[in-house]
């Protein structure tokens, strides 16, 4: 591939210059002349002069321009224009050129158009370089730890894994442990999509892994003489078991801590050398984090609470453990905090504020709306006139009576001079009806100016808007609250209405000013419960006990805190939850 993009820069070149004869790129040898990498055209014969400038420009690290002399003949050197390529400061190859023309001019514009390449040239050359001094463990590693990230279960990124190893490494069978509460459970095996953990292989598999594990190093059979001593007698039982001729276990380590162990296994006439086993440690630190975080990531919820309460126990015993014990400390000693009943528990609820009495203004007469001496939020006294209706039609009624009543006077003074009893009975009656008309259409004259009760802020019925509209008796027109006396509103859940009482105390932040705090009391608790937004709540009523209440007005809504008692944090945060599953429970099982 590395020459296939020499050739192709090669012709590049050769396209891109007029008058090119041949070329060559070629490398630095131990020879008079330097090895050729590609030539241009490739099946053409290279000239000795090509090579000749390529050895001359690498020894002396400069461009080279030969031109013929102009008496030579047809069989003369052409013009050879040569560069080197530098990668690091040094010489790596050349670059050669001849070229057809023997114009100087002409050759120093072809050899500037070759320098001005020859930077990428340089590239290819270091990519090059690098890529046969990479080590073979770099790229092992890199393409396990794709493998690895390329599968979304842990399970299936094990086993492929562990197929990748086999493949790499020359070995009959390669299976990946990790160590699970002091045993370590099988988690793949290359070519072996299915792990049965009752089969007599996993179990000897786990009991192999367990010998390198607990003693934290490699271990290998048969033996290295010159190795430090290991403990093999699983090692040995399990070759003479299923008949494997070499064996080798690498545990896996983080963060110190060995999570499992890499079993391979070979031929008899293919045993284990030092630099394999120490390939198979170098990949075993960087696929041992990886491993363990793919494990942890694919385990339900409840087992990894388990494991990690696992893992603090094994700290908490080892003797390096001092943060955990720290923690440990400050942990029951936050608990035993948050068992002391230091904070009050209060009862949130969403309150409104009302006025303590509120009294409806309404249509005395039916009638028409004439005038409107008052809105919402304006203060009035007692005895002030809010509204106005009209008394043309009264009037008009008033003036047909008071005629009717003077005509029944004069038929009465009729009635009595010419001694006719008869007439002067009916005369008194029509007098008697006329004159209780009358008295009811004063009646309502002096009520068609509606006035306000007593001092006070009227909290509904805004009329300014309907002047000259019609009006029944009974009509609700306005609502009037005392100014500076209120009553809190708010609804308590039921799941709380056990706690709350009257007399209890708290404490009303309103959302128009939060960082004032009213005091309230609860004087009335209503015993039937209301449905509001899908919850049973209670109304309860309070009275702010505060002085100054100035500020407030009916209609304001905010939120109250009912000082309840002393409880412990622990139970302030955990009572509800202990309350459903109690509940829960008895509607289950019927035991409390």
């Amino acid at each position: 591939m590395f020459t296939d993009i020499l050739q192709q820069w090669l012709a590049t070149q050769c396209a891109s210059i007029q008058g090119v004869h041949s070329a060559v790129v070629t490398l630095p040898a131990q020879g008079s002349q330097g090895s050729i990498v590609v030539r241009w055209p490739e099946n053409g014969q290279v000239l000795k002069p090509l090579l000749i400038a390529a050895q001359s420009v690498l020894k002396h690290r400069k461009p080279l321009i030969q031109v013929p002399r102009r008496s030579a003949g047809k069989d003369s050197i052409p013009t050879v224009i040569a560069t080197p390529v530098h990668v690091a400061g040094q010489p790596m190859g050349a670059a050669s050129l001849s070229l057809k023309s023997v114009d100087e001019a002409q050759s120093r514009a072809a050899l500037k158009t070759l320098n001005a390449a020859i930077p990428a040239l340089g590239q290819l050359f270091q990519a090059e370089a690098e890529h046969k001094t990479q080590p073979p463990e770099l790229e092992m590693v890199t393409g396990l730890l794709a493998t690895a990230l390329t599968h979304k279960r842990f399970s299936a990124s094990v086993t492929a894994i562990a197929t990748e190893l086999a493949g790499l490494l020359g070995c009959d069978r390669v299976s990946i442990g990790l160590r699970q509460i002091k045993r370590t459970r099988v988690a793949g095996i290359s070519h072996n999509a299915e792990i049965k953990p009752r089969q007599d292989l996993i179990k000897a598999l786990s009991t192999v892994m367990d010998e390198a594990i607990d003693q934290a190093a490699s271990i290998q059979l048969p033996q290295n003489p010159s190795g430090s001593p290991r403990i093999t007698l699983a090692h040995q039982e399990f070759s003479e078991r299923f008949k494997v001729g070499s064996v080798c276990t690498v545990p896996l380590f983080f963060t110190q801590e060995p999570v499992g162990a890499l079993l391979l296994e070979r031929p008899t006439d293919r045993p284990f050398s030092r630099q394999t086993i120490e390939l198979c440690e170098h990949l075993a630190s960087f696929l041992a984090p990886v491993l363990q975080m793919k494990f942890r990531l694919d385990q339900p919820w409840p087992k990894r609470f388990l494991t990690t309460l696992f893992r603090f126990k094994s700290s908490l015993l080892s003797r390096n453990g001092v943060t955990s014990k720290i923690v440990l400390v400050i942990l029951l000693a936050g608990l035993m905090l948050a068992s002391l009943p230091i904070v009050i528990f209060k009862i949130s609820a969403p309150a409104q504020l009302e006025g303590a009495i509120q009294r409806m203004v309404t249509a005395p007469n039916d009638g028409y709306i004439k005038m409107i001496h008052a809105r919402p939020g304006d203060h009035v006294s007692d005895g002030q006139i809010l509204i106005e209706l009209e008394d043309r039609d009264l009037r008009l009624q008033q003036r047909e009576l008071q005629g009717e009543l003077a005509q029944f006077e004069s038929a009465y003074g009729a009635a009595l001079a010419s001694r006719d009893r008869t007439r002067l009975a009916v005369a008194s009656a029509e007098i008697e009806k006329t004159t209780a008309q009358l008295a009811l259409i004063d009646q309502k004259l002096s009520r068609i100016r509606l006035k306000a009760p007593f001092d006070g802020v009227v909290i509904l019925g805004d009329l300014s808007q309907t002047l000259g509209a019609p009006v029944r008796r009974g009509d609700k027109l306005m609502t009037l609250a005392p100014a500076g006396d209120y009553r809190v509103v708010f609804d308590i859940d039921e799941r709380d209405i056990s706690y709350i009482k009257v007399g209890q105390t708290g404490y009303l932040a309103l959302s128009s000013n939060p960082s004032r705090r009213h005091r309230v009391q609860i004087n009335r608790i209503m015993p039937m419960a209301t449905v509001k937004d899908g919850r049973n709540t209670f109304v309860a009523e309070a009275k702010i006990i505060d002085v100054a209440q100035s500020a407030l007005r009916p209609g304001l809504k905010g939120i109250v805190k009912v000082e309840v008692e002393r409880r412990s944090p622990l139970w302030v945060a955990l009572h509800r939850t202990w309350n459903w599953l109690t509940f829960k429970f008895w509607s289950w099982t019927g035991y409390a």
